[in-house]
């Protein structure tokens, strides 16, 4: 297989501009199609079509669509064994997500969500040195940022936002707890959704982790603090160099400068070029069940 993959863009919204510019950047494939759903904003760029998908010989694709979109256009593709990064949340539900793994794995297609916070240097760093901070009692995460982009009010922010922080959790905990909603305010301003919402997340009575989360904030937030009974893990998702273990009144930085797209493409790189087979589906299957949980709550 040439070590120059043929790739196919799927969107070009907020996130597929980002993904445009870091291929192009990257040289490690070869953009043979951009698809968008309608408006065609540049001429080499086509209106996405099931029958257009076999006509590039792609060796994977991009799905960077709303997210209401996500689960037709991936079914499309691992239908055709065709690897994919697909933007969270993967699907709108259990029941979507739950038919594409068990398609990734019959047809042995790799299929990648983007929790970018798995993707980045420094989370994974410190979580290779977890062990420092001893037996893990707690967690807290702080996230979210001024949005302005919600406008429909069954799709609220926080089943866009918080599948970031529960992805992080998961390395830590056992995320299937019962939710306890704490404050959850949402308000509309100049026809857009804004939330403050509040998580405990408790088992058998006791609190294992806290999530905080608003997209009304100036002040942007990607923050996880895991405490140990040796130490604490301290993450910024947002600032290079405030990622360290302290452990004995001593910090220990772990910060490297990469961004988590262009790792998450070397990655995607890597298990098409070698035929590696990964899926992380059946941690947003893990994901969703949980969020269905708290969607119940609120």
């Amino acid at each position: 297989m040439d070590s120059c993959l043929k790739i196919a863009l799927v969107g070009y919204g907020r996130f597929g501009k980002k993904y445009f510019k870091e291929i192009k950047k990257l040289k490690k494939f070869n953009l043979v199609a951009v698809f968008v759903k309608s408006k065609i904003v540049k001429k080499s760029f086509i209106r996405f079509s099931v029958d257009k998908i076999s006509k590039y010989n792609l060796d994977g694709a991009i799905i960077a669509t709303p997210s209401h979109t996500h689960f037709l256009i991936a079914k499309e593709f691992l239908k055709r064994r065709i690897p994919i990064i697909i933007e969270k949340p993967a699907t709108l539900n259990f029941k979507s997500i739950n038919f594409l793994n068990k398609l990734s794995i019959q047809n042995k297609t790799s299929a990648v969500i983007n929790y970018s916070d798995l993707f980045n240097l420094n989370f994974l760093n410190l979580l290779k040195n977890k062990k420092r901070i001893g037996k893990i009692n707690f967690a807290e995460a702080y996230f979210g940022k001024l949005l302005k982009i919600y406008n429909d009010k069954n799709y609220l922010p926080y089943f866009d936002w918080l599948s970031h922080p529960l992805a992080i959790l998961e390395k830590f905990f056992n995320i299937n707890t019962n939710p306890n909603i704490m404050k959850n305010i949402i308000y509309k301003k100049n026809n857009k959704y804004f939330q403050i919402l509040n998580i405990d997340f408790y088992r058998k009575k006791k609190i294992l982790f806290k999530i905080f989360f608003s997209n009304s904030q100036k002040i942007k937030k990607r923050q996880l603090f895991v405490y140990g009974d040796k130490g604490i893990i301290a993450y910024d998702g947002y600032a290079e160099n405030n990622n360290y273990i302290l452990k004995s009144n001593k910090k220990v930085f772990y910060n490297k400068k990469i961004s988590t797209l262009k790792y998450l493409l070397l990655f995607f790189h890597q298990i098409i070029l070698k035929k590696k087979y990964y899926s992380n589906l059946k941690k947003g299957m893990i994901i969703h069940k949980l969020l269905e949980k708290i969607s119940k709550k609120l």
